[in-house]
């Protein structure tokens, strides 16, 4: 009995032995880390970016792009980054203005690893922050907390929009 596999085949199987070695290798499957050391405005990938994450921007940098929109008052900007199924998103982007009273300036900082992991086609990444709001009357309060972003894992057919990171939940304390 003779076997033949053909060119296409061996490039088909090799490819999938490729991906599982390369996902293997890492510290973590599918994970990528990204830290800031100052405020929304600077975020580093320290790690190698999971294929999904690498799309235009890391999850990191669009809760970054939230907390800028809120900062300038451009609520509407800010209330587009939210994942349209979640329970947690505000009502609209004057119920998202009306959560943030009489803040004049607000800075968010990335305190540590973000977390990855996916499931049923979405990809879930998880960025620990801390958000410090300045009031008009001069005090500052900082709160502590996580949020999670939510985006397509590159499932066939989904679209664009979806295969971009959005809010999907942040608590903050």
């Amino acid at each position: 009995m003779t076997f033949e596999i053909s060119a296409t085949r061996w490039l088909v199987v090799g490819a999938l032995v490729a991906g599982l070695m390369a996902g293997c290798s890492s510290p973590q499957h599918g994970s990528s880390t990204a830290r800031s050391t100052n405020s929304a405005s600077s975020t580093e990938t320290t790690d190698h970016p999971t294929p999904a994450a690498s799309s235009t921007q890391s999850a990191a940098d669009v809760l970054a792009q939230y907390f800028k929109a809120i900062d300038a008052g451009q609520f509407d900007q800010a209330y587009a980054l939210w994942r349209t199924q979640s329970h947690q998103a505000p009502a609209s982007a004057a119920a998202l203005k009306s959560q943030y009273p009489g803040v004049s300036s607000i800075r968010m900082k990335v305190t540590g690893n973000t977390r990855t992991e996916g499931a049923a086609g979405t990809i879930y990444a998880t960025v620990p922050i801390t958000v410090t709001e300045h009031t008009r009357d001069g005090t500052d309060k900082s709160r502590t907390g996580q949020c999670v972003l939510a985006r397509s894992n590159n499932v066939p057919g989904s679209s664009d929009k979806a295969q971009h990171w959005h809010l999907h939940s942040c608590d903050l304390s």
